[in-house]
């Protein structure tokens, strides 16, 4: 196990451990653009690139299995996207539905004056 891995599992262990720390910075970074996509294809690919960004600073997905001399294994492509698209939908604690509406709906509306100007910019170059 090294500094850059992401381990499976609950608790203080593996909350502290530092490639989970950038995991979940990861994943929060994302978090937004991820619950606001509409098309299940662009978030596999979203999902995927955390994963890759793990691999590249030589980080792996772990979870313990059994009490042998090296309990960790390494996950496969299909539990480490598990684990990545579900941190991805959860709702960070304390925040209120409310709180998170608002938020959506902010972004909507960012994203319809984008479309907006984008259109017109388009229009006027034509």
């Amino acid at each position: 196990v090294n500094d850059e891995d992401v381990l499976a599992g609950r608790g203080g262990k593996t909350n502290a451990h530092p490639g989970n720390k950038l995991f979940r910075a990861l994943v929060k970074e994302n978090r937004q653009n991820y619950q606001g996509m509409k098309n299940n294809l662009h978030k596999q690919i979203l999902a995927e690139s955390i994963i890759t960004s793990i691999q590249n600073r030589g980080g792996r997905f772990l979870k313990r299995e059994g009490k042998s001399a090296d309990p960790w294994v390494e996950l496969t492509m299909e539990e480490a996207m598990i684990k990545t698209t579900q941190a991805l939908r959860e709702i960070p604690s304390g925040t209120s539905s409310r709180a998170l509406n608002a938020e959506r709906l902010v972004e909507k509306k960012r994203m319809e004056l984008r479309n907006n100007d984008n259109s017109r910019s388009n229009s006027t170059s034509n």
